[in-house]
């Protein structure tokens, strides 16, 4: 269930772009913590534009209604988890637009994630490994 404010927050950060043709990036995680450290250094490093979700249903509505070109999601979150983003993507299909994703986990069973979208599972929240992963597969260039 969206509140009228977290539907609100979405709304205001998609209001904020400007650029049609920089990369947008999607971070689902209900750490906000996260989201702040995560996407800072992106928009800092890569000029990129910042989606965030807060949950699983906001991820997905995100999907739903905007052009997104990277995920970044946490795999375990109160309303579901990050298996949930993959299938949706797998099965979106949006216009053979392929749609990769970094997942955060501290505990996950990778043979029950779809290998589909998926470029990389990550401990916890090791953002140093996740930054050399966005920099090794020159993900925003």
């Amino acid at each position: 269930m969206h509140t009228p404010a977290t539907i609100l927050k979405i709304i205001i950060r998609v209001n904020q772009i400007e650029d049609k043709n920089m990369k947008t990036v999607l971070i689902i995680d209900d750490d906000l913590m996260a989201q702040e450290i995560i996407s800072e250094w992106l928009m800092e490093k890569y000029k990129v534009q910042v989606l965030l979700a807060s949950n699983v249903g906001e991820g997905l509505l995100v999907l739903k209604n905007d052009i997104v070109d990277f995920v970044i999601c946490d795999y375990l979150m109160p309303d579901g988890n990050g298996k949930e983003i993959l299938n949706f993507l797998k099965e979106s299909n949006r216009d053979s637009h392929f749609i990769p994703i970094i997942m955060f986990s501290g505990s996950l069973d990778l043979q029950l994630l779809p290998a589909f979208p998926l470029i990389a599972v990550i401990n916890d929240k090791d953002y140093d490994n996740l930054f050399g992963i966005l920099e090794r597969h020159q993900c925003f260039r």
